[in-house]
């Protein structure tokens, strides 16, 4: 994944503009020696136009929505919505995330499109000892291994993403079948 110079949401424009521009810069330096996969850079502050023009083209995007504070959670899913809305076709959106199950479906609705979810959630959690259940939440769970713990952990998180991901194709196929006659 492409590097992400982050700001505090609380510092002035220009400095959000000056992170983006060295995030940008640094991509297409180590471009040369790989394929980078560009981030997405969460501020409000930067131009949107610009935005898209270097996100454009890209096959897949990146988005670190691991530590985003609560009180920036709504633009950083505005932006999310308006870079899908501006990319046509879009491109796969790889998502680093926690195991929040709210946060998750949330970054999945405001992409509607191809999403691929990366969390270090399950290991952490099975590394403290606890069992990730199928709807994310948690409890205590010190019986397996920890490898087995890291196993379930990773399954569990795989079954939810997947989970959503089908109920997601579920809600937007319906609507067309029925109007296109095929139900009632």
């Amino acid at each position: 994944m492409g590097p992400s110079f982050s700001t505090w949401s609380d510092v002035t424009p220009y400095e959000h503009g000056v992170q983006a521009a060295r995030s940008w810069l640094l991509a297409a330096q180590l471009s040369i020696f790989n394929k980078v996969v560009p981030s997405i850079p969460l501020s409000p502050w930067l131009d949107h136009q610009i935005l898209c023009n270097y996100l454009s083209g890209a096959e897949d995007l990146a988005v670190d929505l691991a530590s985003v504070a609560q009180a920036d959670w709504p633009n950083c899913l505005t932006i999310l919505r308006r870079v899908r809305a501006a990319l046509d076709p879009p491109p796969r959106l790889i998502v680093y995330c926690g195991t929040s199950p709210r946060r998750i479906e949330q970054a999945y609705r405001s992409w509607r499109g191809r999403v691929m979810f990366v969390s270090r959630g399950p290991i952490d959690y099975a590394m403290r000892g606890i069992r990730l259940l199928p709807d994310l939440s948690k409890e205590p769970d010190w019986g397996p291994s920890r490898e087995e713990l890291i196993s379930h952990n990773d399954q569990a998180f795989m079954d939810f993403v997947e989970g959503l991901t089908l109920s997601q194709l579920y809600e937007e196929e319906r609507p067309v079948m029925l109007d296109a006659g095929y139900g009632t």
